[in-house]
């Protein structure tokens, strides 16, 4: 078969991303282990930057475009896929959206439709973006992915499509994700972000779904009532949002508790997790959650929301907190540092949880789906 990837979330997230995750471990991934079918990956650039050869994509599968041009001919003109990646048997969406025209068979994966439940997590022309794209895309798709069953249950009900052409195909994390004991190597990474000492982290973007201002709070009332009196490191990228979370900060005179790292070398990021007392992550909605089951294969133990796919991810792996409630989340966050039990039993169970994630397994998935489909 021939085999067409959209990878041009390479050019626009950076790597922390969820979406330029999936998209850069499916691509590399199912190009390690598939020398049976053809494949053609579209990228786009934008002012000269763009798809850079990354790593395990050979440049020799990657057919590059101008962003605007690309943008234009598969979104708004009349014209097939084709036309820019020649014949195909299946064109793969893997971020909410396939093309208008196009004579192959299609997939499109669905990451969350948060755009449908909350739009107000995101910006207005964003939100309208990705609405658009979502309904129009699974719509048309013969085939569409899920990131979980939690997405996929959202899928039937907001655009009723039927079950049945919804595969759940969960995300991976990479074989780097994994318990470090080199403390010195530790110490030396926390001391590039400024961390000194025992410290609580968080992954991800600063977004407002990601509930940032009630972690602060309840960070502040666990160093306020124990003798745990940690900083708070946030690792991430500072959106929009940004100015939001850091007046919170300041109306709780919290600026010498909290880092903000922003984003951080891919290498850098295993060592961080290896390195904290706990993780948490209290969003309001995820479509999966990649750095759980990060942090869980660094042997961390793990607190979080108890709201979406969390629940499905974590399964009984993870301390789950109604986000909304600063009083719960302290406290949840005090029992596992001021439990060893507690905490060993999380550690063992994250780590044996995370083992059923891998981005190999999400191409196998895939690639099968591929199979069945052509």
């Amino acid at each position: 078969m021939k085999i067409g990837i959209d990878i041009r979330p390479l050019s626009i997230f950076d790597s922390k991303a969820g979406l330029y995750q999936y998209t850069y471990n499916l691509a590399s991934n199912l190009l390690a282990i598939d020398s049976r079918n053809d494949y053609s990956l579209l990228s786009s650039y934008y002012h000269g930057k763009g798809f850079r050869g990354n790593r395990r994509i050979e440049s020799k599968f990657v057919r590059r475009f101008p962003g605007r041009l690309t943008n234009l001919i598969l979104e708004r003109f009349n014209i097939p896929i084709e036309f820019m990646m020649g014949n195909l048997d299946i064109f793969h969406g893997p971020c909410f959206f396939i093309p208008t025209h196009f004579r192959s068979k299609s997939i499109v994966t669905i990451h969350d439709m948060m755009t449908f439940r909350y739009p107000e997590f995101l910006e207005r022309k964003e939100s309208v973006y990705y609405t658009d794209r979502i309904y129009v895309s699974v719509k048309r798709a013969d085939a569409i992915i899920a990131v979980s069953n939690f997405t996929k249950e959202e899928i039937v009900e907001l655009l009723n499509i039927p079950e049945e052409m919804i595969r759940v195909i969960y995300n991976g994390i990479a074989s780097t994700f994994c318990p470090i004991k080199d403390g010195e190597k530790i110490e030396q990474i926390k001391s590039k972000y400024g961390v000194k000492g025992p410290y609580l982290l968080f992954v991800g973007n600063i977004e407002r779904k990601k509930n940032i201002e009630k972690l602060i709070h309840a960070c502040i009332e666990l160093r306020n009532s124990s003798i745990y009196k940690y900083p708070l490191v946030v690792v991430g990228k500072k959106s929009w949002y940004f100015k939001t979370v850091w007046a919170v900060v300041q109306q709780l005179r919290a600026e010498n508790y909290t880092i903000f790292t922003d984003v951080v070398a891919d290498d850098d990021l295993p060592y961080l997790y290896s390195g904290a007392e706990l993780f948490i992550l209290p969003s309001l909605f995820e479509g999966f959650g990649i750095p759980i089951i990060e942090a869980m294969a660094c042997g961390i133990p793990v607190v979080a929301s108890n709201r979406t796919s969390i629940p499905e991810i974590t399964v009984d792996a993870a301390i789950l907190i109604d986000p909304l409630n600063v009083a719960e989340m302290a406290g949840a966050m005090y029992n596992v540092l001021s439990n060893p039990l507690l905490k060993r039993q999380l550690v063992e169970k994250g780590i044996e949880r995370a083992k059923d994630f891998s981005w190999e397994k999400t191409a196998r998935e895939t690639l099968k789906l591929y199979q069945e489909l052509g």
